[in-house]
């Protein structure tokens, strides 16, 4: 194009920088969405993943147990519990400890239980695990992993059930009535004492059916509010018997009182300014405290407050009085405390010493200060600044500036030259003698009306004592007792001024032990009698433990920080007496025996627990009785956990490897005359084995093994006394399995990707083939290692032949699989033992 002509053809199209800009913030936030949902995706994939591993990890532990036969998979008797989740998880924690396991990168622990299980009216029920064998065991496997910062779990339940269960020849039958009215009790529990899997709830009409063994049993019948029965019966083989109950009516009562909480200190009088010496010009004021609480509050320590007085006027500042001297630094329970702007404090005729001393009038009153307004005075933390309690008083209608509640209502002015503000002692007013305790979180309802001006109640500071027969209302505090018949309620608001009221009915009459408790605050009350049907027991009172705080006040005052609750019941013989000498009863680490009367009360952390009555059959002639998952709460009374003990014996073995050395880890089980089992225990680590939990009688009792193991002999037939420990004898078990373990590396990191574990007694060809000779020639055990490099092989356990054992690993030269393998001679494995440090590495 030449100079000077100008160009007639069409511009080329473009963008601007606007345009370039706008485009490039549309991707860059096409962009970040599709990483942010990368993110998201990826993590729900990982999720899947995991849960996926979760459910094949759990799926392949029921397989395995429910491959075993029915008396090798053993009952928890050692329930613990995973409480990082609600509800907690229970597992075995001595036959089938946790197992952790590294599968596709991810950390899992699985978890066992084994409860007997048996059908009662329809539904599948769990029993302790010292009941007789009811040919039902429900299984619960359940795997946990972390997700992120959280945990996740997956739980599958399964039930195994004996093919050779002895079947029940005899029928029981009858209905349980009302013994005044004879009609049935429904849902009463019925059965047999010597064997609690034997039972059956009844039905609308009261009727019950249980199928048993023949022989000689009690029978026990129980239903909620009425007393328990027990019926000695005879039944033979085919027999049906007919047994009807005919229960008790418990007679009931009601324990009432009220509950209080206390965990404070209490601003219980407030004077602004009177005049002392009358005449003299000066006007003194003063705060007191109370202090309604079991233990010692520090007010100031060397000088340096730890709670500080505060004022604080409508349209002023929050002000901290200007304590120049701590003559006493704390407060005791029971007793108060004086701040006053001078050294004695005179009023109505009473002198007391101020315990904490400032200078000047800081509190205004009308007639004295100018601009006397709505106000308030409070105690507070010096370094937290937290409001321990606040005092408020309105003017004319305008509120302070801080108050509890509702103010105090000053109709014209303000705090006056002459009044004071006084805290009731109760719901009734102020009583001398009483501490000033009565504290609804309203301030006018908490301050006496009468008395204010002129001043009538006299000032106190730390020498003075006081009884708190009130304090906050513990609206909603949880009551209840040990009675066995009644069940918890909560207190309510009632009265005014108002007051927290409990009633807890359908107590049973006698005496008992009563807990209230509100937020982690508990008062436990021994000794609480309801003497007769229809009477109401006033709580607490002089002859309870503890006793009413003053005479005639009912009040429960919850001070106390709770730790702990109870778990409380009976303990009787078959025919429903007291046992001597008395039983032990345990619940975790905590055991006690019983009263005089069979009764117990276990103070525990807060849980699930498995109660034991003659743990270890500490009382040998009387059988061992577990609950199983009894709830503690805080503060909280667990009741009518009962125990009905029949009598017993105990039989003792031992079982080896070759009659001398131990064998742990057999199970030895004991059946009764009909063939029916009735204990089953594990050889410990010195072969020997204690059958406990035997009713008197003849037995027989035999090792549970596997195919390929024998016992010598192959069982005993002893006779159980009462009170007795019998030594059977010893069995000696040929082909016990022992373990061989190892682990599996490559350049020194352990082989994540599974290496097949060979063990035989021969020599076999690498690599193994599958062939006729394979399957007739020596046996081989196969395993696997483990993501985290590690294996275990159960093999035949030998005192003469030693295992060869070969690894065989995989890997890849570009798409060529090879093979490289590895082996370790002699490795000698005794039954019942673990040889390991059988490590391949390449």
């Amino acid at each position: 194009m030449k100079p000077g002509y100008p160009y007639r053809g069409q511009f080329e199209s473009g963008l601007t920088l606007t345009e370039l800009m706008i485009a490039t913030a549309i991707l860059s936030i096409g962009i970040l969405g599709s990483v942010a949902a990368f993110r998201y995706i990826a993590q729900s994939a990982q999720n899947s993943k995991a849960r996926t591993l979760a459910s094949n990890l759990a799926q392949e532990k029921m397989q395995i147990l429910k491959q075993q036969s029915y008396y090798r998979l053993l009952v928890t008797t050692g329930t613990a519990y995973q409480t990082d989740f609600d509800p907690v998880i229970p597992y075995d924690a001595g036959y089938y400890p946790p197992e952790s396991i590294l599968e596709g990168g991810i950390h899992f622990t699985r978890l066992t239980y084994v409860q007997i299980a048996q059908e009662d009216s329809g539904q599948i029920v769990t029993l302790p695990p010292t009941t007789p064998d009811t040919g039902l065991k429900r299984v619960l496997v359940a795997v946990i992993w972390h997700d992120g910062s959280t945990y996740k779990n997956l739980q599958i339940n399964g039930v195994a059930s004996n093919p050779d269960t002895v079947m029940g020849t005899a029928i029981l039958t009858g209905r349980v009535r009302n013994a005044a009215t004879t009609a049935g009790i429904p849902s009463a529990s019925v059965n047999v004492a010597e064997n609690v899997g034997w039972r059956d709830t009844a039905g609308a009409t009261g009727d019950y059916t249980i199928n048993l063994s023949p022989g000689n049993y009690n029978l026990a019948a129980g239903a909620e509010g009425y007393f328990p029965s027990m019926i000695p019966i005879s039944i033979g083989a085919n027999q049906t018997l007919t047994q009807n109950f005919d229960l008790t009516a418990m007679a009931s009562g009601t324990v009432r009182g009220s509950a209080w909480i206390n965990d404070h200190l209490i601003i219980s009088q407030v004077v602004g300014s009177t005049e002392a010496p009358e005449g003299s010009g000066f006007f003194q004021e003063y705060v007191e405290v109370f202090n309604p609480t079991t233990w010692t509050w520090t007010v100031a320590a060397g000088g340096v407050p730890d709670i500080d007085l505060k004022y604080h006027k409508q349209g002023g500042a929050l002000t901290t009085l200007p304590v120049s001297t701590y003559h006493v630094s704390t407060v005791l329970p029971g007793r108060y405390y004086l701040f006053a702007n001078t050294g004695t404090v005179t009023a109505v005729g009473v002198a007391r010493d101020a315990d904490a001393e400032y200078s000047g009038n800081v509190i205004e009153v009308n007639g004295l200060d100018a601009g006397n307004a709505a106000a308030a005075v409070g105690i507070a933390g010096s370094s937290t600044h937290d409001w321990i309690d606040v005092v408020g008083w309105s003017r004319a209608g305008v509120d302070p500036p801080l108050m509890e509640g509702a103010a105090i209502v000053q109709a014209n002015f303000g705090l006056e030259n002459d009044e004071q503000f006084v805290r009731r002692t109760s719901t009734s007013g102020v009583t001398a003698g009483l501490g000033n305790a009565y504290d609804t979180g309203s301030n006018n309802v908490d301050f006496v009306t009468d008395g204010r001006q002129p001043m009538i109640y006299p000032p106190h500071n730390s020498s003075d004592a006081a009884l708190g027969v009130s304090g906050t209302p513990a609206y909603g505090a949880v009551i209840s007792a040990t009675d066995g018949l009644s069940t918890p309620t909560t207190a309510y608001a009632a009265g005014d001024p108002p007051y927290a009221e409990f009633l807890l009915p359908a107590v049973a009459t006698g005496t008992h032990f009563v807990s209230i408790s509100s937020g982690n605050l508990v008062l436990e009350i021994d000794s609480v009698t309801v003497s007769a049907s229809g009477t109401v027991a006033w709580t607490p009172n002089a002859a309870t433990d503890p006793i009413w705080p003053s005479a005639g006040h009912y009040a429960a005052i919850l001070s106390s920080v709770a730790t702990h609750g109870f778990i409380s019941g009976r303990v009787r013989n078959v025919t429903g007496g007291v046992i001597s000498p008395s039983i032990l009863v345990q619940a975790g680490d905590t055991a006690l025996t019983v009263n005089s009367l069979g009764y117990y009360a276990i103070e525990l952390s807060t849980g699930l627990y498995t109660v034991t009555a003659n743990p270890g059959n500490v009382n040998g002639s009387y059988v061992s009785q577990d609950q199983t998952d009894v709830a503690v709460g805080l503060g909280q009374v667990t009741s009518d956990v009962n125990f009905v003990l029949s009598q017993g014996g105990r039989l003792q073995a031992r079982v080896t490897r070759d009659g001398i050395n131990p064998l742990p880890g057999v199970a030895v089980m004991a059946f009764d005359s009909n063939g029916a089992p009735r204990d089953e225990e594990v050889s410990g680590a010195d072969g020997r084995v204690l059958l406990i939990n035997l009713a008197t009688g003849t037995y027989t009792v035999q090792t549970i093994l596997d195919s390929g193991e024998a016992a010598t002999p192959v069982s005993f037939n002893p006779t159980v006394t009462a009170g007795g420990t019998v030594f059977i004898g010893t069995f000696t078990i040929a082909g016990a399995f022992g373990t061989i373990a190892g682990s599996v590396s490559s350049g020194g990191a352990p082989i994540r990707t599974g290496v097949m574990i060979v063990a035989s007694t021969a020599a076999i060809p690498s690599p193994p083939d599958l062939s006729a000779a394979t399957l007739t020639g020596s046996t081989y055990y196969l395993g696997s290692s483990a993501e985290d490099g590690t294996f275990h092989v159960d093999v035949r356990g030998s005192t003469t032949t030693a295992y060869r054992v070969y690894g065989y690993y995989y890997t890849f030269d570009g798409a060529a699989p090879l093979l490289s393998s590895s082996s370790v001679t002699n490795v000698s494995v005794l039954p019942g033992e673990t040889t390991s440090g059988v490590n391949f590495t390449w």
